[in-house]
């Protein structure tokens, strides 16, 4: 490995940052989600924010981060879901939730066990997609509107932008309320206006500032649990779900239908069991490209235009006598296909795949084309 950074938290799952290279979210099993920076000096504390733990935060572990913009013109900040079922747009420094949605009870039997992120665009709002232990998937629609922010009622004091769109959500009834009593607590601490600190100051009931929100999109794709989905960044309409039925498919929203399932190889030759999914996460450059985690700490690298079938490469993690490391997460690096594989033991190790693995698709290697979809 390039890079070994030891954290005191187990963690859960990591992602790189856009467009820095250094810096990379964590996920831990105590439902914290930290920024991490790679490149700190020798003897300093890697970990450059920290999530706190509030009523408005994860009360359990977290399933999975990803970088996220809430629209077209902010700027990066870290989208986490939890196995709580709260999928939270925390902001910058991780020192509030933006936005926080309660899935609806009724839709997945709600155990999140995994989440990928479509990014907004001038046209459209961006897209969180989650998986869950029954084995279902789902789609989430966030973002905010002129006409969404028009909801809001007229304020006496100054609002931060971001602390209006937390209450552009709201159900009308609680939403007048809670800006009285926002705001006669900002008087209350002799504050010149409301940001998104004194909003949550205010101690507004959870249900009320983040009601629940139904999903645009739910299938049930898998016989056991959703263990990771992954949006394709050329195509974000195709997503890949993998299962601890060991099955992968790849589905797209616009049809509301799987094109293609697979299975990883079996644990051994006298096993014909397929081995559980852990995460997968497609290349930021080529887009045919995948690459699957299983338990046993097994990675494959899946090819499109090389082979439907079958793996291109696999790599096993190198291991000391009796030791046992678990894969928690897998994400890219945005350049020269570095992949950061994390794991339980709150280690992170650093591989470089082959050239070929990560250099752009050529007109006739395109995933739609190589899936049917031009």
């Amino acid at each position: 490995p390039i890079h070994d950074v030891e954290l005191t938290s187990h963690l859960n799952c990591i992602a790189a940052h856009p467009e820095q290279i250094s810096v990379w979210s964590v996920g831990s099993t105590y439902g914290e989600v930290m920024i991490v920076d790679f490149t700190v000096e020798e003897g300093k504390d890697p970990v450059v924010a920290c999530s706190k733990m509030s009523q408005y935060t994860h009360i359990r572990p977290i399933a999975s981060v990803e970088w996220f913009r809430p629209d077209v013109d902010s700027e990066w900040t870290i989208c986490s879901v939890g196995r709580d079922g709260r999928i939270i747009v925390w902001g910058s420094s991780l020192n509030y939730p933006m936005r926080c949605i309660t899935m609806s009870q009724n839709d997945v039997a709600i155990i999140v066990t995994a989440m990928t992120v479509k990014q907004p665009t001038r046209l459209s709002f961006g897209n969180i997609v989650v998986g869950s232990a029954g084995g279902s998937v789902s789609v989430y629609e966030i973002g905010y509107s002129k006409k969404t922010e028009a909801m809001v009622p007229a304020c006496e004091m100054k609002w931060s932008a971001n602390a209006l769109k937390m209450l552009c959500h709201m159900q009308r009834e609680h939403r007048e309320d809670a800006v009285k009593k926002i705001e006669q607590r900002v008087k209350h601490k002799k504050r010149k206006g409301v940001d998104c600190l004194a909003v949550l100051d205010a101690k507004v009931a959870f249900e009320e500032l983040f009601p629940s929100l139904a999903p645009k999109l739910t299938d049930r794709l898998h016989a056991g649990e959703v263990t990771c989905v992954a949006v394709n960044p050329f195509c974000p309409n195709v997503f890949l779900t993998g299962g601890s039925d060991g099955a992968v498919k790849l589905y797209v929203k616009s049809l509301n239908c799987c094109i293609l399932c697979f299975n990883l190889p079996p644990t051994s030759a006298k096993n014909s069991l397929s081995l559980p999914v852990i995460d997968a996460t497609f290349s930021p450059t080529r887009e045919t490209v995948v690459v699957l985690a299983t338990k046993n700490g097994t990675i494959f690298v899946w090819d499109f235009s090389r082979s439907i079938d079958f793996p291109s490469s696999q790599y096993t993690t190198p291991m000391k006598e009796h030791e046992r490391k678990e894969i928690a997460s897998l994400s890219f690096c945005n350049k020269d296909g570095f992949l950061a594989v994390a794991y339980h033991s709150g280690d992170v190790n650093f591989l470089r795949l082959p050239d070929v693995m990560h250099r752009p698709c050529t007109s006739n290697e395109k995933l739609e084309i190589i899936l049917g979809l031009k």
